[in-house]
């Protein structure tokens, strides 16, 4: 195998796992390291560094588009404008630009605003030689399919949780994952947990208001992945409410599975593709969120080794080692 060099957009960060695990995969793949591209603001104070330093081979390129997104979750014009320059500098760095696309468009916007960020993605990935996504349901629109990597998560010893029979939402709170809509129905007797970080404080706020009287509890703060992954594992499920056409694929998702734990999400068409073309086991599907909760009223059992040893295999380091081989091998050739 041909040595090729790789560079990496963005650079590693303690609150996003995928980075780093993405990184690891492509060294791995190609026993080689990963380079971190400098910023374009170092770029452009210390020009002569785009041009003292040979090209890559490939440069792969993630949550670009979360740059069209301005204040009020409105579309930037500034954004846009930044977004291009950030294509061109990229373009300067390297042979190949592969364009990872994770939203349609970037979470919380609406109306003409997602459709505007959408095209201009469109575009940007278009002036890209390969785009990839996670979902295999978008190899029919030119997509490279390549597993989303499980979590690295270790259960804390240190940390224990007094909660007992409950199910969760776990991740970021914010609008867009709809958890109103299933706090509205919630009349089991098992507990619903909101746990995680707080996003947006005026939604937590409404939420709580709307809690009241039901057996909901709420964690919200950052959770470190050791303790977040104890209170995942004792949960009887992961519920995913978010029903928006923007995210391709769940981090919640990943972060269950890994642990071995089952979800019941409303439907997306990912969730449909790895039920329906993968024969994916231990997720469950929906139509709206009132029929998560009235199916979560009958009692359901799981195996967490069965659901963990088939995460491994669509999802673990193996597999996503080998295909990110094969998607920049191929891009390679040409």
């Amino acid at each position: 195998m041909a040595h090729i060099t790789l560079k990496y957009f963005p650079q590693p960060s303690k609150d996003n796992q995928y980075i780093q695990n993405t990184i690891t995969a492509l060294e791995n793949a190609f026993e080689t390291k990963v380079d971190i591209v400098p910023s374009l603001k170092t770029a452009i104070q210390n020009p002569k560094m785009l041009f003292q330093n040979p090209k890559s081979d490939v440069f792969i390129i993630n949550w670009l588009e979360n740059s069209l997104r301005g204040t009020n979750n409105r579309f930037s014009t500034l954004g846009a404008f930044k977004y291009l320059i950030y294509l061109f500098y990229f373009r300067l760095t390297a042979k190949k630009i592969i364009y990872v696309r994770h939203n349609i468009y970037p979470h919380n916007m609406k109306g003409w605003h997602a459709k505007a960020a959408s095209i201009v993605s469109n575009m940007g990935e278009k002036l890209c030689h390969q785009k990839v996504s996670h979902s295999g349901h978008l190899i029919k629109d030119g997509y490279a399919y390549v597993p989303h990597p499980l979590y690295t998560l270790t259960l804390s010893r240190e940390i224990q949780s007094t909660l007992n029979n409950y199910y969760i939402m776990f991740g970021r709170i914010e609008r867009y994952k709809k958890i109103e809509t299933v706090i509205k129905h919630w009349v089991l007797e098992e507990t619903l947990l909101i746990a995680g970080s707080v996003g947006d404080q005026a939604y937590l706020d409404e939420l709580i208001t709307l809690a009241t009287g039901k057996n909901v509890q709420f964690d919200a703060r950052f959770i470190p992945d050791d303790e977040a992954a104890l209170i995942v594992k004792k949960s009887n499920g992961v519920i995913l409410a978010h029903a928006d056409e923007d995210m391709i694929v769940s981090g919640s998702f990943f972060f269950a599975i890994t642990l071995g734990v089952p979800v019941f999400a409303v439907v997306k068409p990912f969730f449909s593709w790895l039920i329906n073309e993968e024969n994916f086991t231990d997720l469950y599907l929906f139509e709206t969120s009132e029929q998560i909760v009235t199916t979560l009223e009958k009692k359901h059992s799981f195996d967490n080794q069965v659901i963990q040893v088939q995460a491994e295999m669509f999802f673990g380091s193996v597999t996503t080692a080998q295909t990110w081989r094969k998607v920049i091998n191929d891009l390679s050739k040409y």
